[in-house]
């Protein structure tokens, strides 16, 4: 079975920074009997916990930062440490894919509002660490034949 990251609040997972979850049932539906699904967050993972302060991409001095929207706090390098490592443990797996939260200042695969439809920035460093496998966000599962096409992604990819 093809094995594939995904948000882990998609899972059910109370992982958010509310502590609730956005479990996501065409995928449970549609994508779980076909694969080995590997829960990640990166917000949660890499200390922030849960509950927490909600974070927020912000351009500041042309540069995007990782920042506590009632703190200030940079998350920045925080982050960045934590993709080195995680993509570290995920490059030693065959990891065929990846679906991830949308508009997450971590996960969006181009769908943060600001600045400019943004990745987050988990999902930026993804892609260049794996840049020919499938990387889907969960608005893109609308449909049984969006979850097919999917998994024929990322049936190119599996061992």
């Amino acid at each position: 079975m093809p094995l594939v990251a995904v948000s882990a609040c998609l899972l059910g997972k109370r992982v958010r920074y509310d502590g609730s979850h956005r479990q996501h049932a065409l995928l449970l539906q549609e994508i779980q009997p076909y694969c080995q699904l590997l829960p990640l967050c990166p917000e949660h993972e890499m200390g922030l916990g849960t509950p927490r302060e909600t974070i927020s991409l912000q351009l500041v001095d042309h540069q995007v930062q990782l920042v506590g929207n009632h703190s200030k706090c940079d998350y920045t390098a925080k982050m960045a440490r934590y993709c080195q490592v995680k993509l570290g443990e995920l490059q030693r797996t065959q990891v065929a894919g990846f679906l991830l939260k949308a508009r997450s200042p971590s996960c969006a695969v181009g769908s943060y509002p600001h600045p400019n439809h943004a990745d987050g920035l988990f999902t930026a460093a993804l892609r260049l660490s794996f840049p020919d496998l499938p990387i889907w966000e969960e608005d893109q599962l609308q449909s049984p034949a969006d979850c097919q096409k999917f998994l024929t992604q990322i049936g190119a990819f599996a061992p």
